[in-house]
This record gives C-alpha cells, structure tokens and sequence, in this order.
C-alpha cells in the first residue's frame, strides 16, 4: 500500500490505496468486501465518476482508463489491475456497445467491481416479450432495457412486456446471430455498392411482432455480382448488425436479395402465373421470336405469302400479288379478298381447317419478363 506522501504521477494516492485495497482482498466502497478472484477475465475496477452513489447491478458507460498506458508510472498498474472510470451511460458518445454493470452499491468517488463480459443479474425494462437482447438507457444508471439487437443477450426476466424487474443477462459473451426487418420501403438505388433499405425489426421470418419503434438501415452490397437487389415494402430480410452506433442503426443483409439485372436480365415464365415484384412484361415482344444466332437482326417479318402453309385465322393478314388483274380472291377457292389498292389485298375470311403441314409446333403459352428498377 501506498503511504501518504508518496508519488504516483496523475492519480491521487486516495485512489491507488482503495485499488490496492481491492485487489488484496480488503475492503472497498461501501464497506463490501471481495477477494483478489475476483478480479477475473470479465470483471474490471470501475470509479463511480457518475456524481452519485450507485446501487448494485447499476449500469454505467465507460470513459478513459484509471491508470494510463501512455504514462511510465502508471504502466504496470494499467497491466496489473484491469481499470476504467465509469460515468452515466451517454448513447451519443458509444456507450450501445463500452458499459458495464456495477457488482456492489458505490459511493460517488469509491471504485468498485464492475462486469464487463459474462453472466450477471441486472434489472431490465422489457419493452417486447420476444426481444432477445438488452442495451443500456441513455442518460440511465438504473436499469437496461430490452431490444430487438445488441451486444448483450437476455437471458432471463422476471417481468413480462411493459414491466421492469431484476433479469439475467450475458454481456459480450454471445454468438452473432441473424436479425430479422421488414422493410419500410421498396430498396433504395444507389451506383456501385450504396443501396440500401430500411427496415423494422421483428421476430422471425414471417414477420411477426414488428418494433416500428425501432429502425434499421441495411446495406445491399451487390459485390462483384452483376445484379441489383430486389426488395418490395412489407418483404422480411435477415441481417447482420453492422454499426449500433450511427443515429439510424446499420446492419448489413444476408442471404439472398440479388435479382437478375434491372433493364437487362429476361425471363421466360407461364403465361398464367402473376408476374413477380420487380419484373415487368416485355411489351415489345409481341410479334417477334426470340433469335439465337450470334448476331440476330432487331426488326422481322410479321406476315407471309399465302402459299407457304394453310393456317388458322389470320384477320386482316396484307396478301401481295403481282397485280390487281392477275391475283384475285377467285383463284383461291374459299378465300374472300378485299381490295386496297392495286396489288394487295386483305383477308376477311379464312378457311380454318389446316389441309397442309402446318408451320407451328405445340407450344407452351408463356410471357417474356425483363427486369424492372423498382427502387423507390
């Protein structure tokens, strides 16, 4: 122990003796006695510099450390005896993810042990029965609250939705795990790998109890993939939290949201069947095939000459002869022409009965879809 006098650069001797105190198993604080164990790989020294005096299991945001590792003196000690200060928790400055929970009431001033990782009792404010986590209460020692992502898991509460009372909870000590949103809008366009959509939290994939209280922005990076997303309003995606820090929360999706490439991907899909979100109907193809030659022609011939096939009605088909002299409706039998200028005429009525080979095979009926920018 240090005795009175002696020097110890940028640390006040009161302070040094109560952590001396501490670690040789003395007593601390109020009075609370605890053993050198405890000081163990999730437990660190907290000095209550909240202004106040704090009760056990109070929840408190971590400053700058009680001994420094850039100064000489106080080197060993910051190796040694694992130590922080320990102030109201202030959201804005990153207490979501640097807190801790007090093991013993401390007077405003005194140190005290502190969990930092690991199993302890606290009191939570349940917000929603299914949260599976818990944050710190901006501006709060009192208590956490639970939530729909964070760096701590909810292990148990005794109170249900709307209620505050003493839980279990498991800081830092979790596997990451998938969260579920809904998402508030279409997906948000951006070049490169900037899009975007923001999300509501819920609880599982098909989309129960959604937290409209609570708002995610998630990133859709495409990668090196060429296609760009394809999320809807009211679509539920899985994601990962990325940054709980930002104003509006970041995460990043996982899974599957890429979806052929806007204006340049098609599709062939039954005619019967709705077409899905964020695909469109290929107007342009009507009347045209699809050609799989190397370099195929952009424009065709919709109509042919009338003696290549006999063929199921054709209204309205133009029929080109020579002349109006030596082509007429007469020269085939059941075929009525009307005249529209010399050399062409039109069919208006046709023999349906197929006579010939006909030219078409059977055919599924089917739609050609393109992918349509659907972002909002």
């Amino acid at each position: 122990m240090a005795i009175k006098g002696e020097k110890f650069t940028g640390i006040s001797i009161a302070t040094w003796n109560k952590v001396d105190m501490f670690v040789n198993g003395q007593t601390v604080g109020n009075s609370t006695s605890f053993g050198r164990n405890k000081t163990n790989a999730g437990v660190v020294l907290i000095k209550n510099n909240t202004g106040s005096d704090l009760a056990q299991f109070a929840v408190v945001g971590f400053t700058d450390e009680l001994f420094s590792p850039n100064n000489d003196n106080q080197l060993d000690a910051f190796k040694n005896y694992r130590s922080l200060k320990g102030i109201i928790p202030d959201l804005a400055v990153g207490h979501t993810e640097k807190y801790g929970i007090i093991q013993a009431p401390c007077k405003a001033g005194d140190i005290v042990p502190c969990m930092m990782s690991g199993y302890t009792p606290v009191s939570l404010k349940v917000n929603k029965d299914w949260h599976k986590y818990a944050v710190p209460v901006d501006g709060s020692t009192a208590n956490m609250e639970t939530a729909p992502y964070g760096s701590t898991t909810m292990m148990y509460t005794s109170v249900s939705e709307g209620g505050t009372g003493l839980g279990f909870v498991c800081l830092r000590n979790t596997l990451t795990t998938p969260i579920f949103g809904e998402a508030k809008t279409n997906w948000n366009d951006a070049d490169d790998d900037g899009c975007y959509v923001n999300v509501y939290p819920c609880e599982n994939l098909a989309g129960d109890n959604k937290d409209s209280d609570n708002e995610i922005k998630v990133w859709l990076p495409r990668g090196n993939i060429e296609q760009d997303p394809n999320i809807v309003e009211g679509d539920v995606i899985t994601l990962q939290m990325a940054d709980m820090t930002a104003s509006t929360p970041e995460a990043v999706a996982v899974g599957h949201y890429l979806d052929g490439k806007v204006d340049v991907t098609y599709r062939l899909m039954s005619a019967s069947e709705d077409t899905p979100d964020g695909w469109k109907i290929e107007t342009s193809a009507g009347g045209r095939a699809i050609a799989f030659n190397s370099d195929p022609p952009i424009t065709g011939v919709d109509t042919h000459g009338a003696f290549i096939n006999d063929h199921t009605t054709h209204p309205f088909l133009t029929v080109a002869g020579p002349d109006c002299d030596t082509f007429k409706s007469s020269d085939i039998p059941g075929l009525d022409f009307q005249s529209s200028g010399c050399g062409n005429f039109y069919v208006v009525n046709w023999n349906t009965k197929h006579s010939e080979t006909s030219n078409w095979q059977p055919w599924f009926k089917i739609k050609l879809i393109i992918r349509d920018d659907n972002s909002a």
